[in-house]
């Protein structure tokens, strides 16, 4: 029996100091408490989307063009108007941003007239620079559920947290893996997609090449939320995935968001959410799945 096994017992494995390999600003560390489970060798950790094959990006100044504002932006700034209203307070989501039906968020770029160095819209943008990572987080064994990410120190509610990254895939090629559990599928509705001088739809896979966020586990009671965020480029089908944080986050507390009820109508056939929250909305397989 392993000691970690032994009732009462608890032993902490450090298995790296830092799974990113000096590529975050924070080392993420990787612990198992639970079992003799080593390392996740099977996938190579990048900050940035890697690409198997060429995707056509729109990045053109056209598209990225973005406000006018003399120095500060304030609440006319063009970029604010395109995510409905201005949304952040001192670097954070405000309070009432709604995260059931977020808008897409358009932080000011280089093409923008704004002194860079007092913009407040461009949050996820200084993210980036340190990373994937807006916080400490570190890689954790789970009792029954693979491998999941905590928090390496308290998260405020409303902070960016982590970009999810990975291969950025034409969905056509998405489509023929046989692996899809790490797939974050872009979606674009008609309207928007009609916009972009490529009506391609793409998707992000994170089983081969990923950032610390594939890591993070579904919960049907999440603390995170995923943000389609505007950076740099503005073509439509490419937002950064970005996990932000909807309510304060303890040290030590796992790291989760809803994969929603798209995934879970393929997913329920097969396996049932282990997330043991009251509000957990598929405890049991799916009849199909007898069928």
């Amino acid at each position: 029996m392993h000691l970690s096994q032994i009732p009462g017992r608890v032993t902490t494995t450090l298995l790296s100091r830092d799974i990113s390999k000096g590529l975050e600003e924070w080392p993420v560390r990787c612990v198992n408490e639970v079992d003799d489970e080593p390392l996740p060798s099977d996938f190579t950790y990048v900050t940035r989307h890697v690409m198997p094959e060429p995707i056509n990006i729109d990045n053109t100044i056209a598209t990225m063009k973005g406000c006018e504002c003399v120095d500060i932006c304030d609440a006319s700034c063009a970029c604010h108007v395109l995510s409905v209203r201005r949304w952040w307070s001192r670097g954070r989501l405000l309070a009432s941003f709604p995260h059931q039906d977020p808008p897409m968020l358009f932080e000011c770029n280089q093409t923008c007239a704004c002194d860079k160095s007092e913009c407040g819209n461009m949050v996820v943008g200084a993210m980036l620079r340190g990373g994937s990572l807006g916080a400490r987080v570190c890689v954790f064994r789970t009792r029954g559920r693979g491998w999941g990410l905590r928090a390496g120190a308290a998260v405020p509610r409303g902070a960016p947290l982590a970009a999810y990254v990975g291969e950025l895939l034409p969905l056509g090629a998405a489509d023929t893996r046989a692996d899809d559990r790490y797939m974050f599928a872009l979606d674009l509705k008609p309207d928007l997609l009609e916009q972009c001088s490529d009506k391609s739809l793409l998707c992000v896979d994170a089983c081969r090449f990923g950032s610390a966020a594939r890591f993070i586990n579904h919960s049907c009671r999440a603390n995170l939320a995923p943000v389609r965020v505007f950076v740099a480029a503005r073509d439509l089908r490419l937002p950064t995935i970005v996990l932000f944080a909807t309510r304060d986050i303890r040290h030590g507390e796992e790291l989760t968001f809803d994969y929603g009820d798209k995934f879970w109508s393929v997913k329920s056939k097969y396996m049932k959410c282990e997330c043991g929250t009251p509000e957990c909305r598929y405890p049991e397989k799916s009849p199909e799945s007898d069928s």
